[in-house]
């Protein structure tokens, strides 16, 4: 068997770094670790809306590699004060475009430019659904 790794799930993020606090802590899930990167730190964030349900929906849980990159397509976390959104990620020169992934067609990409204070925080690598 494979060992396994416990993982810290929380429901929000604060100035782009996971609270630990014990009314953030939602959950622990446990992953196989040949699944993760050994050298990245990783956490669990509650998905919450549905900006993203054609992939996650609302309650589901991503696994977020913490501090990595994030490749032109691949989906990431991403923080503007103290919001936190996964999204498709893509890159135009300065720019970065969040792309949702909805069925609902009030969600629209958005576009961020080297002024704006966003922070890419971590590359989703998983997701689990909690019953």
């Amino acid at each position: 068997t494979l060992p396994v790794k416990k993982i810290p799930v929380v429901s929000k993020i604060s100035a782009g770094l996971p609270i630990y606090s014990e009314e953030n802590l939602v959950d622990y899930i446990y992953f196989a670790t040949n699944k993760l990167n050994s050298d990245k730190e990783e956490f669990g964030l509650k998905v919450s809306g549905d900006s993203m349900d054609k992939i996650f929906q609302d309650g589901d849980i991503v696994v977020v590699e913490k501090d990595s990159v994030v490749e032109n397509g691949q989906l990431g976390v991403m923080v503007n004060g103290y919001n936190a959104t996964v999204k498709r990620i893509r890159y135009n020169g300065d720019q970065i475009i969040l792309i949702p992934e909805s069925n609902n067609q009030s969600h629209y990409p958005q576009v961020y430019g080297k002024n704006d204070e966003v922070k890419i925080v971590g590359r989703v690598v998983a997701s689990q659904k909690l019953f």
